[in-house]
């Protein structure tokens, strides 16, 4: 949740992305059901916990957790774990449609999203507010920081360093 309040391109929003790392330790055997239910695509699974759900890679997690807020954002859902469990990529775009008269699939939901998220970051870099600006607190590492999801290990500033590039990368922008 902080590597998303520091990449969210509207400033530090509480739980701007929402997946199952919120609940501290989650197996990682439940995060395919969770990533089905966001819409991220099949291809997308093994760069996020690999073919065995065996790893988490959170950057490119946080990529999608934060394409499934806009979503929710867009369509007035509330996006806290205990409402948005209940909605999934499928009945957003039917909701979407039953409100517009639009047809849309997940995919085209999905892809407006990425606009929006998209469009906020092309704001921020017109503003001069670049990627330099999303900086870690030092409070983060060492044996009082944050620990890694899987080792339990203190977070590493390298370790943030590669989340944000993963990040970037899942994207498809430069840094």
């Amino acid at each position: 949740m902080e590597l998303g309040q520091v990449l969210d391109p509207r400033g530090p929003h509480v739980g701007s992305g929402g997946s199952p790392t919120y609940f501290a330790l989650r197996p990682l055997n439940v995060f395919p059901k969770h990533l089905k239910r966001m819409g991220v695509p099949d291809a997308a699974f093994d760069r996020i916990i690999g073919k065995k759900c065996d790893r988490l890679n959170v950057g490119r997690l946080l990529r999608y957790s934060h394409a499934w807020f806009a979503t929710l954002g867009s369509l007035g859902i509330c996006a806290r774990g205990q409402v948005n469990r209940f909605y999934s990529a499928d009945i957003c775009a039917e909701a979407y449609e039953s409100a517009t008269g639009i047809p849309t699939t997940k995919q085209d939901l999905a892809e407006r999203a990425n606009r929006i998220w998209k469009e906020l970051r092309d704001l921020n870099i017109r503003e001069g507010l670049d990627d330099s600006y999303e900086t870690f607190p030092e409070e983060w590492f060492g044996e009082k920081g944050f620990k890694d999801y899987i080792t339990g290990k203190p977070l590493t500033i390298d370790q943030a360093k590669k989340m944000k590039l993963d990040y970037y990368k899942e994207w498809g922008w430069e840094t």
